[in-house]
């Protein structure tokens, strides 16, 4: 178990109030991570005899922590669509058959197991090959099959679809010498693509899908998107191409419909600012009133409402906040 992070910067009671709000709704992990990084921000400050808000900047540092996360989620998306696909394709092409499993199935629900595996379409497989599909099948239906999730699946991407991505690495791997034909043989730097490499980047985005699925902070960010680029280049997939149609797409804003009841923190608080949009082929621009908890919450709220044409046509988007309050501190975190 670890120690709990402390601070180590007083506290008054508004401010003690604001961090167990917080503390009280948040990821753990990524709490830890926030105080761990507000705590050299806040020891800084103390060095430049410059005041902090400490409950307002923890929020700030752990929901940009959150917005970190979300920022992966079309990346790992298309990594873990893009080689499901290709590994469904090509094992289909491989075998000659689209339910290259069933026989792994046949024999794993006997008793003799892989001494009677006759092979996959006439083809011999090894022990290995056998013992990854077997795993992979099990993964599914239950150590016992008993879930019947696998008689269901009429194609190899329904199957791996519904398996987990450790069970399609295994399953790559195992075929390496024979699928790593169907990758291009360099990467993008013009190195010869090799299979350590192509394992380790494999696990690496892996391990990161999961932590970043189960809510937990993605360490090297970066990296585990140049991974991921890799890799699907590999595939003919171009990432930046995808997540920009992602990022470029009009999405119909969330509706929420419960009202705040001034629990929130003050800097949380929604303000009225005066939206300001010029299209191409109108004379005169769009005015209106935006609800936004910052200038920058507005202009992405004004953005949302766009519909796919209206972006294309934007030429110019100016917000003036109507908030009379003094300006925050300037400190960024």
């Amino acid at each position: 178990m670890r120690a709990p992070l402390k601070l180590k910067a007083p506290l008054g009671k508004a401010e003690r109030h604001s961090v167990r709000r917080l503390a009280a709704r948040a990821n753990i992990d990524l709490l830890r991570n926030a105080l761990k990084e507000l705590r050299g921000a806040i020891k800084s400050a103390q060095k430049q005899g410059n005041p902090m808000q400490i409950g307002a900047r923890l929020d700030r540092v752990y929901h940009r922590k959150v917005a970190e996360q979300a920022q992966l989620f079309p990346v790992l998306h298309e990594f873990e669509s893009g080689y499901r696909c290709h590994v469904a394709a090509w094992m289909e092409d491989h075998y000659k058959t689209r339910n290259w499993w069933s026989g792994v199935l046949e024999a794993a629900q006997g008793l003799a197991g892989y001494s009677a595996f006759k092979g996959i379409n006439g083809r011999s497989v090894s022990f290995g090959i056998y013992d990854s599909i077997n795993a992979l099948l099990r993964g599914i239906d239950g150590p016992n099959f008993e879930r019947g999730k696998v008689q269901k699946a009429s194609s190899g991407i329904h199957l791996l679809q519904l398996s987990t991505l450790s069970d399609l690495e295994r399953l790559t791997f195992e075929h390496w010498t024979d699928i790593s034909k169907s990758l291009r043989s360099t990467l993008s730097d013009g190195s010869p693509l090799t299979e350590a490499v192509f394992k380790g980047m494999f696990k690496r985005v892996r391990e990161a899908r999961n932590d970043c699925y189960h809510h937990n902070e993605v360490a090297k960010r970066l990296e585990i998107v140049s991974n991921a680029e890799q890799l699907l280049a590999l595939i003919g997939t171009h990432l930046e191409s995808a997540v920009d149609l992602v990022n470029m797409s009009a999405v119909k804003p969330i509706q929420f419909n419960i009202e705040s009841d001034n629990t929130l923190e003050p800097h949380f608080q929604n303000s009225e600012h005066d939206v300001v949009m010029s299209f191409q082929g109108m004379d005169v621009p769009i005015r209106g009133p935006q609800q936004a908890r910052s200038t920058g919450d507005a202009v992405a709220k004004a953005l949302c409402a766009l519909n796919a044409d209206q972006r294309a046509m934007l030429l110019s988007l100016a917000v003036v906040s109507k908030d009379k309050s003094p300006p925050r501190e300037k400190t960024p975190i």
